[in-house]
C-alpha cells in the first residue's frame, strides 16, 4: 500500500473519533442534567437513543469518583460514602443541578464535581 493510500485509510478511520470529540467538547451541566435525569428518577430506559446518554453520564461519574479516590485522603476534593453507587451519585448531581440552576452553565465535568463536592464535603 502506498503512503498516500495508508494516510488516507488513518485519515478516514480517525475522522469518527475527532467528530465524536467535537461533540462532546461542548457539553454543559444542563447537558450533564438531560443526560442523567432518567438514571436518577428510577426510569427505565424507554427507546435506544436513550442509552448513549445514560453511559455518558454513568461513565463520567465513574471516572470522576474513582479519580478523586485515587488523590488520597488529604487531597480529594469531595468525600463520599464508601458505598456510594454510580445510580446514588447521579441523584445528586441531578438534585445539585435542579436546586443551583447555575451549575448547569459550567461544563460537563465540572458541574459534576461541584455538585458532589457540595453534597460530600471533606472534613480534612
Amino acid at each position: 500500500m502506498s503512503i498516500l493510500k495508508a494516510n488516507i485509510v488513518l485519515l478516514l478511520a480517525l475522522l469518527p473519533l475527532e467528530a465524536f470529540g467535537r461533540m462532546r467538547h461542548e457539553d454543559t451541566g444542563a447537558q450533564l442534567l438531560k443526560d442523567c435525569t432518567h438514571i436518577s428518577a428510577d426510569q427505565p430506559l424507554e427507546s435506544k437513543w436513550q442509552v448513549p446518554p445514560a453511559v455518558h453520564c454513568l461513565g463520567l461519574i465513574e471516572g470522576i469518583v474513582a479519580m478523586n479516590a485515587s488523590f488520597g485522603p488529604k487531597l480529594q476534593k469531595f468525600c463520599p460514602p464508601e458505598d456510594i453507587t454510580s445510580k446514588d451519585a447521579a441523584k445528586v448531581i441531578v438534585l445539585k443541578l435542579q436546586t443551583i440552576p447555575h451549575l448547569q452553565e459550567w461544563s460537563y465535568a465540572s458541574a459534576a464535581i461541584i455538585s458532589l463536592r457540595q453534597a460530600y464535603p471533606c472534613k480534612h
